[in-house]
């Protein structure tokens, strides 16, 4: 929504009709009240966008609206200090509602990344307290029949660390699950950042770092299969070659330097139609996309949202979309 025109993103340009939820993210917290507040500074009327957001209902009465707070540029050690005392704890809970109340919202997103992780401001007794949190948050949100979502990674130090997958399973409606940005620069050679499956060239920490790994680590660790959402970025990465004659997946990259913007290709929306197939054979509750403002939503390579379309065109086939559910 902040990008320079001519593409820059408004609210006008959801196409709601191949959606059944729509998260803003993100609004963070004030350090000093737990409060939620505004993190979106760029933005000339943060109030006026909150309610130009939630009246895309008016259009499309079956979308149910969630504002997200946290994001991984948000300084996350508010979070644990927020969690770690029920007097913080019920500040945020009031919060909450009264924004979602406020501004229409039907529900809210906790995108905490993440807890328990200490180099980004975490501490030991974040994966308890966070529980205690959802819980409370899930108690509260029953009067008004809000809907309560979280983030939720596939690898197993970030799962092992911060979330008891079980006991989160109890209060939310479904987690949305991260499979981006699973591969980068840092690799040492191209790749695909979010991976469907094990390949044969994956190797160490990256063996079981894929989305079926993840997701079956995730049922194992106690979660329904209905409540996870399978995360699909509308992204790629960019890598700096060793060699330029050496341009296929997994040739070696230069850690050393940043890549660089260069042309890019599309290919008949490969990518969406294999993870939803994914889905489908597999029974989980649904996809996310992360994010639909990266979708070619002006139409500018042809059809509008050529991503997302391929999506909605597959769960079509094996099955019809409810909007009332994930």
């Amino acid at each position: 929504m902040s990008r320079p025109s001519p593409m820059d993103y408004r609210v006008s340009d959801i196409p709601g009709h191949m959606c059944s939820h729509v998260t803003l993210a993100f609004v963070t917290i004030n350090s000093e009240t737990f409060e939620m507040e505004s993190s979106m500074s760029t933005y000339v009327n943060n109030t006026g966008l909150y309610q130009e957001f939630t009246s895309i209902k008016k259009r499309y009465s079956h979308i149910k609206t969630l504002i997200s707070v946290g994001g991984w540029e948000y300084g996350h050690s508010v979070f644990s200090t927020m969690v770690r005392r029920s007097s913080s704890r019920r500040k945020f809970v009031k919060s909450a509602v009264r924004w979602m109340r406020q501004y229409g919202f039907d529900g809210l997103d906790i995108s905490w990344q993440y807890p328990g992780t200490m180099v980004r401001g975490g501490s030991q007794g974040d994966k308890e307290n966070f529980v205690l949190v959802m819980k409370e948050l899930r108690a509260e949100f029953e009067k008004y029949d809000f809907m309560l979502t979280t983030t939720i990674p596939i690898d197993p130090m970030l799962l092992k660390t911060g979330f008891n997958v079980a006991a989160l399973s109890r209060y939310v409606d479904w987690f949305n699950v991260f499979t981006h940005d699973l591969r980068g620069t840092w690799t040492g050679y191209t790749d695909v950042h979010s991976p469907l499956r094990r390949r044969c060239f994956d190797r160490g920490q990256y063996a079981a770092l894929n989305a079926e790994d993840g997701l079956n680590r995730l049922v194992k660790l106690g979660a329904p299969k209905k409540k996870l959402m399978l995360g699909i970025p509308f992204y790629g990465r960019s890598y700096t070659l060793q060699d330029p004659r050496r341009h296929s997946l997994a040739a070696p990259t230069r850690r050393d330097v940043h890549a660089v913007p260069g042309p890019f290709v599309m290919s008949d929306e490969i990518l969406a139609y294999y993870e939803v197939d994914f889905v489908l054979e597999k029974d989980y509750g649904g996809v996310m996309v992360f994010n639909v403002d990266m979708d070619d939503f002006k139409g500018a390579c042809g059809v509008k949202n050529p991503l997302l379309n391929a999506i909605c065109r597959k769960f079509n086939e094996g099955r019809l979309i409810d909007p009332r559910i994930g």
